[in-house]
């Protein structure tokens, strides 16, 4: 079976697109992703998050 993925999404936050972090996971849900991810980058961190769509189903 594959395995369906995002890893590279921009939202609201990192100011590179519009829409919410919830937005994109919900829109990953309907394209049948198994995982999402997005990026907050900052000056002083990153922070990386990957999220199992299955688990929200």
């Amino acid at each position: 079976m594959a395995v369906r993925f995002d890893l590279h999404t921009h939202h609201e936050r990192c100011g590179h697109a519009i829409g919410t972090i919830e937005d994109y996971i919900k829109q990953a849900i309907q394209y049948d992703l198994d995982y999402i991810a997005y990026q907050i980058t900052h000056l002083t961190f990153i922070v990386k998050m990957i999220i199992c769509t299955q688990e929200l189903r």
